[in-house]
């Protein structure tokens, strides 16, 4: 007996319930999945920079992120949520939350703009994102600015659709959040205002920008007594190391967002054919809902809008400012995959399945490779194997200086530990440094041979501050190499200093 049609019939009488059973569906595959190997991987650097200056009072997490690139909420945040339990599980757990948080909402504002096949779908998508996941696992602030844009986006679609001005005054609180959290959220205001001066010009009616300004001019004072801190970072805190992308790595940032890291083996032509493709479809799906009357046209250009602007931003500020990581597109996310999910749902039933199951597919090979292959640095067993080998007499040596939060985390080393650069402090900053010279290094290290019989020398992207291997070459002229590990990219020596 076929019994499809009775559930089709269903589910358009019970459209809502139905919608709450896959939505919670989704949520707890979501909660799954940030789970899954959530304590198998060590913290790397910035997880330790986050759980150590969150242990500090809020005077120094204040002063400590005025040294250093972002602004304070998410280490305020991380201070609290530390209360009430310690370790590195305990503190990736929040960013869990907040992960499976931003599922609920993308479901929400997919609902509420598209419909509940749309936004089924997006939060399908980025719940099986391995980009989602990723930073749904990491003691950072990345996926609180997901969360606090994908609230203050749709606290933007409710207050354009009504009248009410504490609906402006939500918008604004949640983009004051989010500007707090980092400062790429000021590319989705940007976004954001773009869609607000549309959506007046179309309405014939400016009121909805004018309010929209109010609440951004509103945001702007409250932000004013972190904007000197913040225009200081700017000017002094760069990253020399960071490479501009060339178009093809643009493309690729897309593919990976789009369907995972597994795309990226197809062969190149294939990538750019799919790059091409993809583009193709945007420019159709535009096309279709610009002749296309109902409803879904403003959903469209809505999740256009929040996808292609941002986007574009960063690349092109990547492209004149070293500032390319990819970590860096993740605020986008959301809005790229509710987009996918829409022009999905414009081609042909076939087609729209087979999109889909190609979508679902990659982006599920891509999350399990990255889920059981660990690929995060050992600092674990780095430190692990300092506390077991380490004798009296020993120093630590690290590159860079920040490599000692990491390792604290792990093993209690009552050994000296000194690195570069050499002013490196968590609540005063120094972390840019200088680079090394054959005379500091000279002077440093004769130092430390009149003082210690033993060197550890830990090294981890030594590049930045001795792009010309001075430490090393210093070392293997004045004393002898004792044994040699390597925990993923972390490189650890030992060095017999003794004539």
């Amino acid at each position: 007996m076929n019994y499809w049609p009775a559930i089709k019939r269903s589910i358009q009488d019970n459209q809502n319930r139905w919608f709450l059973i896959a939505s919670g569906l989704v949520l707890l595959l979501a909660m799954l999945l940030r789970l899954w190997n959530i304590g198998s991987e060590s913290a790397w650097i910035d997880e330790a920079y986050s759980i150590n200056l969150a242990q500090h009072t809020v005077s120094d997490i204040l002063t400590g992120t005025a040294a250093d690139q972002h602004p304070p909420l998410y280490y305020l945040l991380l201070k609290f949520w530390l209360i009430f339990g310690s370790g590195v599980t305990y503190a990736r757990m929040l960013s869990v939350i907040i992960g499976v948080i931003c599922i609920a909402q993308v479901l929400h504002l997919g609902k509420y703009t598209a419909g509940p096949v749309i936004g089924l779908l997006g939060g399908l998508l980025v719940c099986v994102s391995p980009m989602h996941v990723w930073y749904s696992q990491e003691i950072r602030m990345y996926i609180l600015l997901v969360s606090l844009t994908i609230a203050s986006t749709t606290s933007l679609w409710w207050a354009l659709h009504g009248r009410s001005a504490s609906r402006w005054a939500v918008y604004a609180i949640f983009s004051l959040l989010a500007i707090y959290t980092h400062y790429f959220a000021f590319l989705i205001l940007f976004s954001q205002g773009i869609w607000a001066l549309l959506w007046a010009w179309n309405q014939i009616n400016l009121r909805h920008f004018w309010y929209w300004l109010i609440s951004i001019f509103t945001v702007g004072l409250l932000f004013l007594p972190w904007l000197p801190v913040a225009i200081n970072q700017f000017r002094f805190h760069t990253m020399t190391w960071v490479q501009s992308p060339t178009i093809a790595v643009i493309r690729d940032t897309l593919l990976r967002m789009i369907f995972g890291i597994a795309v990226l083996a197809l062969p190149e032509i294939l990538l750019w054919l799919l790059g091409a493709l993809i583009v193709a479809l945007l420019g159709w799906s535009i096309y279709h809902h610009l002749i296309k009357p109902g409803e879904e046209k403003q959903s469209f250009f809505f999740f256009t809008a929040l996808a292609v602007i941002p986007f574009t931003a960063i690349s092109v500020l990547a492209v004149l400012f070293p500032i390319y990581q990819f970590k860096q597109y993740l605020i986008a996310i959301s809005p790229i995959l509710l987009l996918t999910a829409s022009i999905s749902c414009c081609l042909p039933r076939k087609l729209n399945l087979a999109a889909v199951a190609v979508l679902l597919v990659s982006a599920s090979v891509s999350l399990t490779y990255q889920q059981v292959n660990l690929s995060k640095d050992d600092w674990q067993g780095t430190a692990e194997y300092l506390e077991q080998h380490a004798a009296a007499g020993d120093v630590i040596f690290t590159n860079p200086a920040a490599s000692s939060l990491a390792l604290s985390l792990y093993a209690d080393l009552d050994f000296p530990t000194i690195g570069i650069p050499e002013n490196y402090d968590i609540i005063t900053g120094g972390w840019e440094g200088e680079a090394a010279t054959k005379e500091t290094v000279e002077g440093r290290f004769k130092q430390l041979k009149e003082s210690y019989q033993r060197l550890w020398l830990v090294e981890f992207t030594p590049e930045f501050w001795d792009e010309g291997q001075i430490i090393e070459s210093w070392l293997e002229l004045n004393s002898s190499l004792l044994s040699e590990r390597n925990f993923g990219r972390i490189r650890l020596r030992l060095y017999n200093l003794s004539p």
